[in-house]
């Protein structure tokens, strides 16, 4: 079932976000960010995130802090979930630059 597996997959992110919640917010992720699980996957997809209304996105790992990649770079890659995205290879990359 459908349902069910959507159902599954949100439990999942949302034990997975409470777990890791303070480490992200420590990585200079904004809150906004890690309240919506599309918000938060928009920003695996594309490394910036831009909340309806605004003009400026409110994260982009381009203009992270070098020590903040570090520690984003280090809660993704500690789960297989998150090892797939589009951001950990841009976030590898950005750390060696």
């Amino acid at each position: 079932m459908s349902f069910r597996q959507n159902s599954d997959s949100s439990r999942a992110w949302k034990i997975w976000m409470m777990r890791h919640r303070n480490a992200l917010l420590s990585c200079g992720l904004p809150l906004v960010l890690l309240e919506n699980e599309r918000h938060w996957t928009y920003f695996l997809e594309h490394g910036y995130y831009t909340p309806p209304g605004f003009a400026e996105p409110v994260v982009n790992i381009d203009r992270m802090e070098k020590g903040h990649l570090e520690s984003l770079l280090n809660v993704l890659e500690g789960t297989k979930h998150h090892l797939e995205s589009a951001i950990v290879s841009r976030l590898s990359h950005l750390q060696n630059s």
